[in-house]
């Protein structure tokens, strides 16, 4: 090989062997060598399928600059399968971060174009000491993980989880304000999904009133839930709970303290069911 730093390898004859035999040769070959990243094409995969025949990936990757890159997937198989997929990264300052997929498949024996989605995004940018995140998932239809997704962890999934939310605290005081989504897919083809709209969060360590030696902490949240059981229900209510504490530390020794607490829970549902 002949390498050129900042340029290329250039390489004549490779091989690959497995103890003995020889199992992949390739007469010429290009390889970046260069410490920025490069626009250009990736190495292609190969494979087979039973179902989906001989199988053919390629991509191109795109620098779009020093804080954005996107890579453009091209999958072929032999039983007329087809898929393309987008995968956008990003990060534009120190505190920002992000990556966003989208990837459709045409299925031949339906006819249908399966797809999925996923976005992920955090940021520490935010006014006041906030942090911000997003995590996005979202798919065609439930069959895709176990006909189309390669690993195990995927082909076996049972639910989607979607979440965002804004958080910060300050001192002894915290607030988190999050959306989440959860689909759980049933063995009889539907789904449950449970959402929160939004669920907000205030908590206040313990704090020192006045003079007194007592100290007050605080844990609360108000929130709207829906569920909804395709064809079956679909219900959402209110729900509020605030649970302070009371705190008096005791020091009987040098060695030795207590605390003694007290407090209690309020939870009030926007909704009720006779029993």
């Amino acid at each position: 090989a002949k390498v050129t730093l900042g340029g290329y390898a250039r390489v004549k004859h490779a091989t690959m062997w497995v103890k003995k035999l020889p199992v992949f040769y390739w007469p010429y070959m290009l390889w970046p060598a260069k410490t920025e990243r490069s626009s250009g094409l990736l190495i292609p995969n190969v494979g087979y399928s039973k179902k989906r025949g001989a199988y053919l990936g390629l991509a191109h990757y795109q620098v779009l600059g020093p804080s954005f890159d996107n890579t453009v997937y091209v999958d072929l198989y032999g039983e007329e399968y087809a898929g393309l997929g987008d995968e956008l990264r990003y990060r534009p300052t120190d505190g920002t971060r992000g990556q966003a997929l989208v990837y459709a498949l045409h299925d031949p024996l339906t006819d249908d174009i399966e797809w999925k989605a996923r976005w992920s995004h955090q940021t520490t940018d935010l006014p006041w000491g906030l942090r911000g995140v997003v995590a996005f998932e979202d798919y065609s239809d439930f069959d895709f993980f176990r006909q189309f997704e390669r690993a195990e962890s995927q082909n076996t999934r049972r639910f989607l989880y979607s979440n965002a939310f804004v958080s910060g605290s300050w001192g002894a005081q915290s607030l988190n304000i999050q959306l989440d989504q959860r689909e759980t897919f049933l063995s009889g083809g539907g789904t449950v999904t449970q959402r929160q709209l939004p669920e907000i969060e205030y908590r206040l360590r313990q704090q020192k009133l006045g003079a007194m030696p007592l100290y007050l902490s605080v844990a609360s949240t108000a929130s709207y839930l829906q569920n909804v059981n395709e064809g079956r229900y679909d219900i959402g209510y209110g729900r509020f709970d605030l649970a302070p504490e009371l705190t008096l530390p005791v020091k009987i020794a040098p060695w030795l303290s207590l605390s003694v607490a007290a407090g209690g829970r309020a939870t009030y549902w926007g909704e009720s069911l006779p029993v």
